[in-house]
């Protein structure tokens, strides 16, 4: 066995033994509710009710949690028609791993009703599926930047156990960010090979792999604007650009492919509501002229690099890596500095019920590349110390992640007063138990 095929085992493992214990024990029909169930509801609207307005939503309700409201995702617009809140792409990445659960319930007969128990086992294990794949692909890119196998799995285990990945992979199962994460870290490996190769492959992947993240999260088509930090200066940008569409037939066919999957999210518009085209967020929005950027990045309701300070060390290293590539650091602070931006003028810019910014955990590659090539390039005792604080940066990022769990960090209303009541207390929670 290949060294990296243990530590994916290992990682694979931890996050299947954590998710198991949390969500498929008594607690296995908590797993559906508010985001994650409309982007979930999909699959059985589809494929068990055949009802995209969603008409099964009491009885479902009433049936797996009659005690306490989970969140409602269907919109009624001004026409009397329902539609889902949130987009489909989640859902067509879940088809896999509900088509195996309705055959493992009709098996055991449980109820074949889309929110028995086999199904929740399986949309738990797709968040941990592509999590591994997002963690895969992150694996290939750090190779192309010939990452040593000690500094790449340093870096994967941190970015796995000491970010809101872990918790999104294996507490909060369902949500769309380690599908983002998968196909967006995919979508970068494509890219790499493109323009190192040129092949037709890596075009139609890249096309494929972009309807798919437009299909999750639309504001995500702006990772368009990140890919050319994986070109080697300046000057490749238009070259790398010219041999996209040099091939005419070839270009025009990766956009069909783009377009044909894009257009899935139209049709179910069309189906639901007679249009095709519909803003289900009603009246949320950004606003661009009033950003939170310092909040986004800082406060104590949900800042990133106060909960995921393990990204904060990557962003400091851009400096390191700036003598190194000054082409590769100024483009990945700009990238990641517009996405802030963006992320920060959406209305809640807090992001609902979550851990850390969850927005930006699709974003990995970009934010924790920096951290590989500074552990890559330190001097032995730099990179010993180096070391020492990414291992307690992840023990403090667990801490939080288990105070988040047991409500001692709010999961949207957290303060500063209570930030620091329970600093690192972890006595509480035992104690209640």
């Amino acid at each position: 066995m290949k060294q990296g095929d243990f530590h994916f085992l290992i990682v694979a493992f931890i996050l299947i033994w954590v998710t198991a214990n949390i969500n498929l024990n008594k607690n296995w029909n908590k797993i559906i509710e508010y985001d994650i169930a409309g982007y979930y509801a999909y699959l059985p609207a589809i494929f068990i009710y055949q009802d995209l307005s969603f008409g099964f939503y009491e009885q479902v309700n009433q049936k797996y949690s009659p005690d306490k409201f989970r969140g409602d995702y269907r919109q009624k617009l001004e026409n009397e028609k329902i539609v889902n809140k949130y987009y489909v792409g989640t859902a067509v990445l879940q088809v896999p791993f509900f088509v195996l659960g309705h055959l493992l319930t009709k098996m055991t007969g449980h109820s074949p009703d889309g929110y028995s128990y086999w199904y929740m086992v399986a949309l738990a294990m797709s968040s941990v599926f592509y999590t591994l794949l997002g963690l895969y692909y992150f694996a290939k890119i750090l190779d192309k930047y010939s990452i040593n196998c000690t500094n790449k799995w340093l870096v994967l285990y941190a970015v796995t156990f000491g970010t809101n990945i872990f918790v999104y992979a294996a507490i909060d199962s369902g949500m769309s960010h380690p599908y983002s994460f998968a196909c967006i870290s995919a979508l970068i490996w494509n890219f790499i090979g493109f323009q190192k190769q040129g092949e037709a492959k890596y075009l139609y992947g890249m096309a494929f792999l972009l309807g798919l993240i437009v299909l999750l999260r639309p504001i995500n088509i702006l990772v368009v604007l990140g890919l050319p930090i994986f070109v080697n200066s300046w000057k490749e940008i238009y070259p790398t650009f010219q041999r996209i569409i040099q091939k005419p037939s070839r270009f025009f066919g990766a956009v069909l492919l783009f377009l044909a999957i894009v257009c899935f999210q139209l049709l179910i518009y069309k189906i639901q509501t007679g249009r095709w085209i519909v803003y289900s967020y009603a009246e949320e929005s950004f606003n661009f002229l009033k950003p939170e950027i310092f909040n986004f990045l800082f406060s104590y309701r949900k800042g990133y690099f106060l909960y995921t300070p393990l990204a904060l060390l990557s962003f400091l290293s851009l400096i390191f890596w700036y003598k190194k590539n000054p082409y590769k650091s100024i483009s990945i602070f700009l990238f990641l500095s517009f996405m802030v931006y963006v992320f920060s003028s959406w209305w809640s810019w807090w992001y609902g019920g979550s851990f850390s910014s969850r927005v930006m955990l699709e974003y990995s590659v970009f934010v924790f590349l920096p951290l590989a090539i500074l552990l890559e390039k330190a001097k032995p005792n730099c990179r010993k110390i180096l070391i020492g604080i990414i291992i307690l940066l992840v023990i403090f990022c667990q801490i939080q992640i288990y105070q988040f769990r047991y409500y001692q960090i709010h999961y949207a209303e957290m303060t500063k007063e209570l930030y620091w009541e329970n600093f690192l207390r972890i006595d509480k929670i035992i104690n209640k138990k």
